[in-house]
């Protein structure tokens, strides 16, 4: 027994000598003061809430509204969650995420958008304004025109990079002032991280 009791104490000690670390489980595999320092300097880009409006018929159409969820008709919306009314249909370009799904998000949670990608093969279409809308509670309303521009250095002429903040929730409208016949548009919607 003394025999048992001395190497059982032996064992002990030699464990307590080693510190055994148990293996670090890690969700992801990159270096983490890199990550950091491309977060503080913003070097990352967010992923996009990403939308696409079509014009379907041969009018031009006003004030198109996309999302402002607390006042749009669910009736609306088909079955695979795209908004069509009038000619307009507006949908998702997020894989396996409808425009529905989006709109309704923005009930639960204010976005910050920090940076707005438009793009079309209708070069008119990308120097139309559009209008930020927000509608509180309390029936006051805030509005902001943005006026899309090229950069004279720019050499792509199908997108319209518009770096304005605003910011989405269930009571904000993001209206176009005019969508051109037989179009269709892209809209990137850029949170700020």
């Amino acid at each position: 027994m003394k025999k048992i009791k001395s190497l059982f104490s032996k064992v002990l000690e030699f464990f307590k000598k080693i510190k055994v670390k148990e293996p670090k489980q890690k969700d992801y595999d990159y270096n983490t003061e890199i990550f950091n320092k491309l977060v503080d300097n913003k070097k990352i880009t967010s992923q996009p809430y990403g939308v696409i409006v079509e014009n379907t018929t041969d009018e031009l159409i006003k004030n198109v509204l996309l999302f402002f969820a607390n006042g749009q008709n669910d009736n609306n919306f088909d079955t695979d969650g795209n908004y069509n009314k009038n000619g307009i249909i507006i949908s998702s370009l997020i894989p396996d995420i409808s425009y529905m799904q989006i709109v309704k998000n923005f009930i639960f949670n204010k976005v910050d958008i920090e940076l707005t990608y438009i793009v079309s093969e209708n070069t008119r279409q990308l120097l139309v304004p559009f209008i930020f809308k927000h509608q509180n509670t309390n029936g006051n309303i805030m509005v902001k025109t943005i006026v899309p521009y090229f950069y004279p250095d720019q050499i792509q002429k199908n997108i319209i990079v518009n770096k304005e903040s605003y910011f989405l929730d269930g009571n904000t409208s993001f209206i176009f002032n005019e969508i051109q016949p037989k179009t269709i548009v892209k809209i990137y919607f850029y949170p700020n991280i």
